[in-house]
């Protein structure tokens, strides 16, 4: 076979392959187109049930939630009313203990006072008798003490010739300052001497 032969051969090889290039090649451009549209056919259906999904998914949830939200108020509301009640109850046991503690602390108070006034009243007593007693022991060694000075002052008077007993007695009061008999001043004579 001649190069001219071969050429010819090669050429009408690319001519006859082009046209089954361009074939396939628009068919290939055909099927991507067909599968491009087929996807956005699928892309928009599949977006159109999403969206109503989710609608109906919001829709569900909502109602869901707002069952919840009603249950969850019944609830606080019955829980609160329990609660204030339990409060109400609690509070009337507080002021019953306290009530009752009180009284036992006025009776306690009452009874304590009463043993105080008690043992307070013989106390005074005790200190007041005591006390007369203790009085009547000075009053008598008192008197003692008087007699003994009395008998001093006029023992005293008679050793220095002061004056009598009866004298003494008569001016005891005027004869005794601070404790000590004054004695009275013996008149003497003056002698008459020689100068």
């Amino acid at each position: 076979m001649s190069i001219a032969e071969g050429m010819k051969s090669i050429t009408d090889n690319i001519i006859v392959s082009y046209e089954t290039r361009v074939e396939t090649i628009e068919e290939l451009v055909s099927d991507v187109q067909e599968t491009l549209n087929s996807f956005a056919d699928d892309r928009k259906k599949m977006s159109e049930e999403q969206a109503k999904e989710l609608a109906e998914f919001v829709n569900d949830l909502t109602k869901e939630v707002g069952n919840l939200r009603k249950g969850f108020q019944k609830e606080r509301k019955v829980m609160s009313h329990e609660l204030r009640n339990d409060l109400a109850k609690a509070v009337m046991n507080v002021q019953t203990y306290v009530k009752n503690k009180l009284k036992e602390f006025s009776d306690a108070h009452a009874d304590m006072s009463k043993e105080l006034k008690k043992d307070l009243a013989k106390y005074v007593a005790g200190i007041v008798s005591e006390t007369k007693k203790l009085l009547g022991d000075f009053a008598e060694e008192r008197g003692q003490m008087a007699d003994h000075w009395q008998n001093m002052v006029a023992t005293l008077a008679e050793k220095r010739g002061i004056e009598t007993e009866e004298e003494g007695e008569e001016k005891l009061g005027e004869g005794v300052e601070g404790g000590e008999a004054k004695p009275k001043k013996k008149k003497t004579k003056k002698s008459k001497g020689k100068k």
